[in-house]
């Protein structure tokens, strides 16, 4: 990624100035932090930065804006390194005034540089919010579907539980009945010749009807001898 190879590129010019033994230049400490801390920003960025552009022949707006910078952060100080090796040869016969204007304006022009690198780093900052906005829409919206998947399940789950407890209850209901049957054929099939009154609810009277639709050798002895 050519935006993340220029700021390493930036970092190496600054390390060596500030680790040479008699650098050449002087940089302003305070700018040297607030530069190494926005280049290291930037750089842990891009680590993991899938720009949208990757599969595009069109270069990524960003990662432009960074590399600018950096050159521009670069050959900023660069061209004051140049301009004081200059002004050293020409030591001799110069009373050192054009080396302190042209330090006044190397402060001022990185200052600048700086100033613009930061507003690349907002813009990250921005960028960075909105993407981790973005997941966690899309994780409460995953949350939502297994919430309302789950939902289903349980409704199902009842359901498939209140149609077993309605079967139960209709086996439990024949059953009911097969007993009634059983104790009414009993009733009209023993020995006892003596008048009999059955005391008849409507589980009987059903069980009766059942109990005549029946081919077997007691139920047509009843049809013969209780019609």
């Amino acid at each position: 990624m050519a935006a993340y190879t220029a700021l390493i590129s930036l970092m190496h010019i600054i390390d060596d100035i500030e680790t040479h033994p008699s650098p050449p230049i002087s940089l302003d400490k305070q700018q040297v932090e607030s530069l190494t801390e926005i280049v290291t920003f930037l750089q842990e960025f891009l680590q993991g930065y899938e720009s949208p552009y990757a599969y595009s022949d069109e270069a990524d707006p960003l990662e432009i804006c960074i590399i600018d910078a950096t050159h521009a952060a670069e050959d900023v100080i660069e061209s004051y390194i140049i301009d004081t090796i200059q002004l050293s040869a020409a030591a001799t016969t110069d009373d050192g005034g054009d080396e302190q204007i042209s330090c006044i304006h190397f402060y001022q022009d990185l200052q600048n540089v700086i100033e613009e690198m930061d507003l690349i780093k907002k813009e990250v900052i921005m960028i960075t919010r909105e993407k981790q906005e973005q997941l966690r829409n899309l994780a409460s919206n995953d949350a939502g579907l297994i919430s309302h998947e789950k939902e289903e399940e349980r409704n199902a789950v009842s359901n498939d539980a209140g149609k077993r407890s309605s079967t139960t209850e209709k086996k439990h209901l024949v059953v009911g009945f097969d007993d009634v049957l059983l104790q009414l054929l009993d009733r009209l099939t023993d020995a006892n010749t003596n008048l009999q009154i059955i005391p008849v609810v409507w589980g009987w009277v059903v069980s009766a009807k059942l109990l005549l639709q029946k081919e077997g050798p007691r139920a047509v002895w009843i049809r013969k001898n209780w019609n």
